[in-house]
């Protein structure tokens, strides 16, 4: 195979083992720079339509990032399955299915305080 298709193939499998937690990585970046920022800049209490701006953006926020790591997390759960694959690239993807999991509380554990909270700046 020539030098393009190895790499292809490692983004693929690396995509696979670590996106979820890439995804929870991002949703990690907004959420806690726009709490930051609100703190910083006084915003904190704003409102949108009556809705607190900071959990309407992190629950607006929590959602692609859900759905990127569920999906990623099952189709690394399909390829694991696979019996023709190699033993290596199944062990890629059983740990893409378990990083994916472990992503979903992650998302979960960084959403609530947000959440539940007042901003509580000081």
């Amino acid at each position: 195979m020539n030098m393009r298709g190895d790499r292809r193939r490692f983004t693929n499998t690396m995509l696979r083992a670590w996106g979820g937690l890439l995804a929870w990585a991002g949703y990690f970046l907004v959420v806690y720079v726009l709490i930051a920022l609100a703190c910083e800049r006084g915003f904190a209490d704003a409102r949108i339509g009556g809705v607190a701006l900071v959990p309407f953006v992190a629950v607006t926020a929590l959602v692609p990032a859900l759905a990127v790591t569920v999906w990623l997390a099952t189709w690394a759960r399909r390829r694991a399955r696979l019996e023709e694959a190699p033993a290596g690239s199944r062990f890629a993807d059983f740990l893409g299915w378990a990083l994916g999991a472990l992503a979903v509380l992650a998302l979960a554990w960084t959403a609530l305080p947000s959440l539940l909270l007042r901003t509580g700046c000081a």
